[in-house]
């Protein structure tokens, strides 16, 4: 079953981690009510999202860096129909890379954003995870595979197009769910591993958030982590490994699922 559920991201911010609290039984696929196209002429920043046909038609491009908003002639207009359309077709393939995690993390569920640029072709020169709750990046990774192989509306007016979608995933099995922590539960263990975590940093441009399942022993189940700039896929790469090496403190008798800032 597919429901419609209010995700509002912002560019730029840093809110705090996503929470979910008990889902329902089986996968609901959640299309959030937040598509955001830069695009078109005139200057000016991005207006809050409240349904899949909101368009912020500023000449603006998101440098990443910040979450600064830069005036850019490179950026065309992107039909928000068009888009939407190409986001649903992909949702087999959505439901497809959540049946395979949750085999792997039984707990699997969350919210998701992606951010995606699109060249004259209609194809992505750009497509990352900019906020996440889900808990793991092999997840993350196939779900951002399946928006990479989809044909694009072509921008118009511009050499490329910018869009941003939000997603929620209801757990898929029929489990307790994870017992949620805050930040401050895992600060001993992070500061632990603080110079590999920031050896991994050392020359990002954006800032990272992970996910992680706890398991009753501290082990991770599954680590996620969201990016707030394109160019850091490296970093991702190298930060998932050490949090997959991590002994965490246990939680007690069922496992815990934390975000945290790195």
């Amino acid at each position: 079953m597919t429901h419609l559920t209010p995700f509002k991201p912002v560019l730029g911010s840093r809110s705090p981690a996503l929470r979910f609290g008990p889902q329902s039984l089986g996968m609901a696929l959640s299309m959030a009510m937040g598509l955001a196209l830069l695009a078109g002429c005139g200057g000016g920043g991005q207006e809050p999202a409240h349904d899949p046909s909101d368009v912020d038609s500023g000449q603006s491009e998101r440098r990443r860096s910040g979450g600064d908003l830069a005036v850019s002639a490179a950026i065309g207009a992107l039909d928000p129909g068009e888009v939407t359309a190409t986001f649903q077709a992909a949702l087999p393939d959505f439901e497809r890379c959540m049946a395979e995690g949750a085999r792997q993390v039984e707990f699997l569920g969350g919210g998701v954003e992606f951010e995606l640029k699109i060249d004259r072709a209609g194809a992505l020169t750009e497509a990352f995870v900019s906020r996440s709750s889900l808990g793991d990046r092999t997840t993350e990774d196939c779900l951002l595979g399946a928006l990479r192989k989809r044909t694009w509306p072509k921008p118009q007016g511009g050499e490329h197009g910018l869009a941003k979608k939000a997603f929620d995933f209801d757990q898929i099995n029929d489990v307790r769910p994870p017992v949620l922590w805050s930040a401050e539960q895992v600060t001993d263990a992070l500061a632990g591993a603080r110079s590999e975590l920031d050896q991994c940093k050392n020359g990002a441009q954006g800032s990272f958030e992970a996910t992680v399942y706890v398991g009753t022993e501290g082990q991770p189940l599954g680590v996620g982590l969201s990016q707030t700039d394109a160019a850091d896929a490296g970093a991702v790469r190298c930060l998932v490994g050490v949090l997959r090496g991590l002994t965490f403190p246990s939680p007690g008798s069922w496992p815990s699922k934390v975000s945290f800032q790195l």
